[in-house]
């Protein structure tokens, strides 16, 4: 998994934030790997859970 962020402050109070989590849109599963965390309560197996995709963002912030 390979994330990447940058940010840019601006002179007028403006900064913006813009990543990507993610990157090569592999499947991995980081939740619930421990096996004293379980999900179902009918005695079953662990279940692990696959994370999302890739995911882009970017974020706006204003300070004055």
């Amino acid at each position: 998994m390979m994330n990447l962020k940058t940010t840019r402050e601006f002179d007028n109070g403006i900064k913006l934030t813009a990543g990507v989590d993610n990157m090569f849109d592999k499947t991995y599963a980081i939740t619930n790997t421990y096996k004293d965390l379980i999900l179902m309560t009918d005695g079953s197996d662990t279940m692990l859970i696959n994370e999302p995709g890739r995911y882009m963002y970017l974020n706006a912030t204003y300070a004055f």
